[in-house]
C-alpha cells in the first residue's frame, strides 16, 4: 500500500472517531478558509470578522460536516446547535440541512427550510434544531448546514438531541461576554410561539412558574419573568385586520378575547385571527357583566362564546376573561369548577376605551410602566381592545417598546404554559 493511502486512512479514522463523539464544534468562525473541522464553509454575500460570519440579506452561509470523498456523517439522534445574532427583533431564520449522494461522494440535496423565530431583541441568541426536523430521507448521509441571510453566525455545533422523543425546535437568549446594555436585552426563557396554537403542549423550560393573582384567583402575570402577554378584548371588528398586520410585521403572536356575538357578525375576521396563528379566548356572548347575572344566565353567556370559538377553531377555549373584569364567588365557581377555565385579569390596562385617553398617552403609559418593571424579574398581561381606533393607530408604536425593555411578547398559552384549547 502506498504511503499516501495509509495517511489517507489515518486521517479518515481520525475524522470518524471525532465525529462519533458529541458534542463537538463544527465551526467557531475563527478561520476564513475552512471551518473548525478543516472542511469547507462559505456561501454568497458572506464576510468574516472576529469569529463571526455576517451574511447579507440576499446571501447564504453553509458549513460542512463531511469534507472527504466517500465519507458521510451520521446525524441520527443528534441536533444542530448554533449561536447567532439576528438583524431585527423576532426575525425568522431559515436553516437547511444538506444530504450527500448514495456513495457519499458529494452534496446531493438540501432539506426543506426549518424556520425559527429569534429573540424579541437584536441580541445574541442560541437555537437547537433536532435532525428529525429537517426531514431528510437518510440522516446517515449528512453533509452540512446552511443559513439564509440576513444573519450573523458565531458558532455551529453538533450535540445529542436534547429530547429524542420530541421534535421541538427551541430558541433561547444566550449570555454574551461582550458588554450588554441594561435594557433591551431579553432574559426570557420563552421559546418562539408555535405556528398553530392547537399544537402547543406545556414545555419543561416553563414549568414551575410563579403567578400573581387577584383576590378571586384571576391571573395577573405570566409564570416566568420577561414575558409580555398582549391581549385584545371585545372583537373581532373591522379594526382587527389592521392589528393583525401590525402583529405580523412585528412577528408576534397575541391572544384575542372574543365576544361570541361579534364572532357571529365578523366570522371571516375571526377566521383570519385563527389562520394567522393567534390564540382565541372567550369573553362571553354579549359582553354582559357576569356579576349581575343569575347562574343560568352566566352559563348561557359562557356557552355562547364557547360555541362561537369552537365554530372557528374546532375546539372550545380554555382561557376566559370576564367582561369588565367583574366577577363574584358564584361566577368564579362556575368558571373554575364547571368550565375549568383559566380566568385572566391583567396587570397593565391601556385605558384605550376612555375618551380622555390619547394615542400618545397610550404609548407613554406602556413606556413608563415597562421602564419601572425590569424584565429580569417581572412579567405582564396587558389589556387593549381591537374595537378601539386608538389601539389600532398606535400598535406600531407600542410593540417596539417590548424589545426596548427586554420583554418577549407571548400568547397566553405560553404565559401560563398550558394548552389554549380543549383538544
Amino acid at each position: 500500500m502506498k504511503p499516501v493511502s495509509i495517511l489517507y486512512l489515518l486521517a479518515l479514522l481520525a475524522v470518524l472517531s471525532r465525529a462519533q463523539t458529541v458534542p463537538f464544534v463544527v465551526d467557531d468562525l475563527s478561520k476564513t478558509a475552512t471551518n473548525s473541522l478543516g472542511y469547507y464553509h462559505g456561501g454568497s454575500g458572506v464576510t468574516y470578522a472576529a469569529g463571526t460570519a455576517t451574511v447579507s440579506s440576499t446571501g447564504y452561509f453553509g458549513t460542512s460536516f463531511s469534507g472527504d470523498a466517500g465519507v458521510c456523517y451520521d446525524m441520527t439522534g443528534k441536533a444542530v446547535y448554533f449561536e447567532y445574532t439576528p438583524t431585527s427583533a423576532r426575525q425568522a431564520v431559515n436553516v437547511y440541512f444538506g444530504q450527500r449522494d448514495a456513495k457519499c461522494a458529494s452534496w446531493a440535496v438540501n432539506s426543506a427550510a426549518v424556520s425559527i423565530v429569534g429573540p424579541a431583541t437584536v441580541a445574541r441568541a442560541a437555537a437547537t434544531i433536532p435532525m428529525s426536523q429537517f426531514g431528510l430521507a437518510d440522516p446517515k448521509r449528512a453533509d452540512g448546514v446552511t443559513f439564509d441571510g440576513p444573519i450573523k453566525i458565531h458558532l455551529v455545533k453538533v450535540i445529542a438531541d436534547p429530547a429524542v422523543a420530541t421534535t421541538t425546535t427551541t430558541t433561547t437568549a444566550v449570555t454574551s461576554t461582550a458588554p450588554q446594555p441594561t435594557s433591551g436585552v431579553s432574559t426570557s426563557v420563552y421559546p418562539a410561539p408555535v405556528a398553530n396554537p392547537l399544537t402547543f403542549r406545556p414545555v419543561a423550560s416553563l414549568a414551575g412558574g410563579t403567578f400573581v393573582k387577584d383576590e378571586w384567583g384571576m391571573y395577573m402575570s405570566c409564570g416566568k419573568p420577561g414575558a409580555f402577554a398582549y391581549t385584545l378584548d371585545d372583537g373581532p371588528s373591522p379594526l382587527t385586520p389592521g392589528i393583525l398586520a401590525s402583529l405580523a410585521k412585528a412577528n408576534m403572536k397575541a391572544t384575542f378575547f372574543m365576544v361570541g356575538a361579534n364572532i357571529n357578525s365578523y366570522r371571516s375576521i375571526a377566521q383570519q385571527v385563527h389562520a394567522a396563528g393567534h390564540q382565541l379566548a372567550a369573553h362571553s356572548q354579549t359582553h354582559a357583566d357576569l356579576a349581575t347575572l343569575t347562574a343560568t344566565q352566566v352559563r348561557s353567556e359562557v356557552n355562547g362564546s364557547n360555541q362561537a370559538i369552537k365554530s372557528i377553531v374546532g375546539y372550545t377555549p380554555r382561557f376566559f376573561r370576564p367582561p369588565y373584569g367583574s366577577v363574584n364567588a358564584n361566577v368564579m365557581s362556575i368558571l373554575h369548577n364547571e368550565f375549568k377555565f383559566r380566568v385572566i385579569y391583567w396587570s397593565l390596562d391601556s385605558q384605550d376605551w376612555q375618551t380622555a385617553t390619547t394615542e400618545d398617552g397610550i404609548v407613554k403609559y406602556f413606556d413608563t410602566e415597562l421602564a419601572k418593571s425590569p424584565a429580569k424579574s417581572n412579567s405582564h398581561i396587558a389589556l387593549s381592545h381591537d374595537i378601539q381606533q386608538k389601539t389600532a393607530n398606535v400598535i406600531d408604536r407600542t410593540l417596539p417598546l417590548l424589545a426596548k425593555y427586554g420583554y418577549v411578547q407571548v400568547p397566553l398559552y405560553q404565559c401560563l404554559n398550558e394548552k389554549g384549547y380543549n383538544n
